[in-house]
């Protein structure tokens, strides 16, 4: 199991996961880019923060992600 750690504002993913190459991504945040299936987890207090950024990754062609609130379940999505 491979867990990468991404923290990061919420307006940063589509940059960060859309226009950045591989190696640019790795040189600006120090994280390796995630591949379109890989299993991500977005965590917010609220939910509003981590639902933007399940509604991005989405939109981006990420697959797999759930949304935590304050530790608890609250949404799965893709396969």
């Amino acid at each position: 199991i491979q867990i990468i750690v991404w923290i990061f504002f919420v307006n940063k993913l589509e940059d960060a996961f859309s226009t950045l190459t591989p190696v640019e991504l790795r040189e600006k945040y120090g994280r390796e880019k995630p591949y379109k299936d890989f299993n991500m987890t977005f965590l917010c207090r609220s939910g509003r923060r981590s639902g933007i950024a399940q509604e991005k990754a989405a939109g981006l062609g990420y697959k797999n992600y759930c949304v935590q609130l304050y530790g608890q379940l609250v949404g799965l999505g893709g396969t």
